[in-house]
């Protein structure tokens, strides 16, 4: 078998960098609150990484428990809707093993601050990718009204 050559290595990669995959795409996690709008319009630049958005909980929807760890349940799954003034984004939130008391969980129109990663999915209709934030329990704090 003969070895690729590196000229193919070198035209898949600058094929890369110039569709503007999310592969190639600058590191843009940051621990300052961001707003809804510049994540979901700068979406391949934040893919993956760790951000942080304030904003009103809305349709909050717990999650019954499941198995999640040898032999124990995971507590305190929930989703809702984040809504800032210039957008909305879902929320999934992961709760922990065994331990069922001591979560706290967002109620619907509570004002929180969300630590997680910027997910965005595609899918066959890249027109319209779902976007969302996964987050822990622990990273979903309430903030004053």
């Amino acid at each position: 078998m003969k070895p690729e050559k590196p000229c193919v290595l070198a035209i898949v990669l600058l094929a890369g960098l110039l569709t503007g995959s999310p592969i190639f795409s600058e590191a843009q996690s940051t621990t300052e609150p961001i707003m809804i709008k510049i994540l979901l319009t700068d979406a391949t630049s934040y893919q993956g990484h760790d951000i942080a958005v304030v904003g009103i909980a809305k349709d909050v929807e717990e999650r019954l428990p499941v198995p999640a760890c040898k032999h124990m349940l995971r507590y305190g799954d929930y989703v809702f809707d984040l809504k800032d003034e210039s957008g909305s984004i879902r929320v999934e939130v992961m709760g922990t093993c065994g331990n069922q008391g001591g979560l706290k969980i967002a109620r619907d129109g509570d004002r929180v601050l969300v630590k997680g990663v910027f997910i965005q999915l595609l899918s066959g209709n890249l027109s319209s990718p779902t976007t969302f934030i996964s987050a822990l329990n622990q990273a979903v704090s309430r903030l004053p009204q």
